[in-house]
C-alpha cells in the first residue's frame, strides 16, 4: 500500500494477515479475557504455551496452537471448555474468533449435539465455515440436514454458515471430496437460499454453484437455465455463480445472459501502447468493436494473456473488460490497463506474451507484447 503526502510519497508496508489477526498482543488478550471468567486461569502460562515460535508459524497454524492452548489450560471436560469459550467470544468478533470454532473442529467432533449450538453460536460473530467441514464429513445425512435447518435460521450469519460450510472446494479449507464427486445433497440448501434478502447470502450461494461448475459444469448450466428469471438480483447470483464457465467461453453458460457467439461483431482494431516493456510495467490495450448489424448486440468483452512459463510454456488467464450493449450499426471503443507487477500468486518470465481479445466467448484477434528483465 503506497500513500502519498503533500512532500512526497512514502509506502506503508501493510502487516501480514497472521500478524494483524492472530499478533502476541491478540494472544496475551485472550488470556486475560480467560482469567476475568476463571480465578484458577494461569495466564502467562497459556501465552507462553501459544507463542512458542510464534514467528515461524503461518496464519492457520496460529489460530490451531491457539486451540491447543485453549485445550491445555481450559478444564479437560469438552462441554465445560467449550462453554467458558462462548462466554469469551462476544469480545472477540472478526476473523480472530475463529479461534473458537476452530476448537470445536478440532475437539468437539465426538460431542455433536453440544457442539453444533457452539457452531452456530460462534458464526454469529465470526465464521463457522471452515469447523462444519469434519462434521459433514463424519456425521454425512444428519449434518446435511442440519445445514438445511440452518438455511432456515433467522441469522443471516447462520445461513451463510449453511452455504459456505457445504461448499465443495472453500478456500483454506479442507476439500470435501464426497461432496466434489456427488454435490446434490447441496443444492437443497442453495434452493431455499438463493433469494435469501441479505447480499451476503446470496453471495455464497453463488460462491458455492461456482465451485460445483468446476467438476459438474452441466449441472450449474443446468441450475441456471432453471433459475433465471426477470428478478436482477437472481440474475446477478447465476452471472457470479457461472464466472468460471463464462470465463471459458461455455456456449451454453453464455447463452443464458444474451452473450452467445455471434457473427455481427467485428474487431477492427486491436493494439497495445507498447510492444515491449519490462516486468514490473503495464501496458495499455486498445479495441474497437463494430456491429454490423440493424440490432443491439449484447457483447461480453473479455482478453486473454498467455503467460510465459519455465521450460518454454505458457498458461492463459481470462480477465474481464467490458459487459455492454452495442447499438445497431455501432461502433464500441475500449481502453483497459493491465499491469505485469510481480505478485505473490504470479511471477512473470521474460519473453512474447500473447494476448487474445475475446467476445461473447470467442478469440477474434491477438497481439504480442514482448517482457523484458528490467
Amino acid at each position: 500500500m503506497t500513500s502519498k503526502g503533500a512532500k512526497g510519497a512514502s509506502t506503508v508496508q501493510r502487516p501480514l494477515l497472521k500478524d494483524e489477526f492472530f499478533s502476541p498482543a491478540v494472544v496475551r488478550s485472550l488470556a486475560d479475557g480467560l482469567s476475568s471468567l476463571r480465578t484458577n486461569f494461569h495466564a502467562k502460562d497459556f501465552s507462553a504455551f501459544v507463542l512458542q515460535g510464534w514467528d515461524e508459524l503461518e496464519l492457520k497454524a496460529r489460530m490451531r496452537r491457539i486451540s491447543t492452548g485453549f485445550r491445555q489450560f481450559l478444564p479437560r471436560d469438552y462441554a465445560t471448555a467449550v462453554g467458558i469459550l462462548e462466554r469469551l467470544a462476544p469480545q472477540v468478533r472478526g476473523f480472530a474468533g475463529m479461534v473458537f470454532p476452530d476448537f470445536v473442529e478440532v475437539y468437539g467432533t465426538e460431542h455433536y449435539e453440544r457442539s453444533i449450538r457452539s457452531l452456530e453460536f460462534f458464526t454469529t460473530l465470526s465464521s463457522s465455515e471452515f469447523a462444519v467441514r469434519p462434521f459433514l464429513r463424519q456425521y454425512g445425512h444428519k449434518m446435511e440436514q442440519q445445514m438445511l435447518v440452518w438455511a432456515g435460521n433467522e441469522n443471516h450469519h447462520v445461513r451463510r454458515l449453511a452455504s459456505e460450510g457445504f461448499r465443495p472446494r472453500l478456500p483454506w479449507a479442507a476439500p470435501l471430496p464426497h461432496l466434489q464427486q456427488d454435490p446434490t445433497p447441496i443444492l437443497p440448501v442453495l434452493e431455499r437460499l438463493r433469494d435469501d434478502p441479505s447480499d451476503y447470502v446470496r453471495r455464497s450461494v453463488a460462491n458455492n454453484l461456482n465451485d460445483i461448475s468446476k467438476d459438474h459444469p452441466d449441472l450449474v448450466v443446468r441450475i441456471a437455465q432453471e433459475w433465471k428469471n426477470d428478478s436482477p438480483l437472481r440474475t446477478a447470483l447465476l452471472r457470479h455463480a457461472c464466472r468460471t464457465l463464462l470465463k471459458s467461453g461455455r456456449q451454453d453458460a453464455l447463452a443464458i445472459f444474451g452473450q452467445a457467439r455471434t457473427t455481427s461483431i467485428d474487431v477492427t482494431s486491436f493494439a497495445a501502447s507498447h510492444s515491449s516493456i519490462p516486468i514490473g510495467s503495464s501496458v495499455q490495450l486498445f479495441a474497437v468493436l463494430q456491429n454490423t448489424s440493424k440490432s443491439p448486440v449484447h457483447v461480453r468483452v473479455s482478453y486473454a494473456v498467455h503467460f510465459r512459463r519455465p521450460g518454454d510454456k505458457a498458461s492463459r488467464k481470462v480477465f474481464a473488460w467490458k459487459i455492454v450493449d452495442i447499438k445497431p450499426k455501432g461502433m464500441l471503443q475500449l481502453e483497459k490497463k493491465h499491469a505485469f507487477a510481480q505478485l505473490s500468486t504470479r511471477k512473470h518470465y521474460e519473453g512474447p506474451h500473447d494476448i487474445h481479445i475475446i467476445v461473447n466467448g470467442v478469440d477474434m484477434s491477438s497481439i504480442v507484447v514482448d517482457l523484458t528483465t528490467p
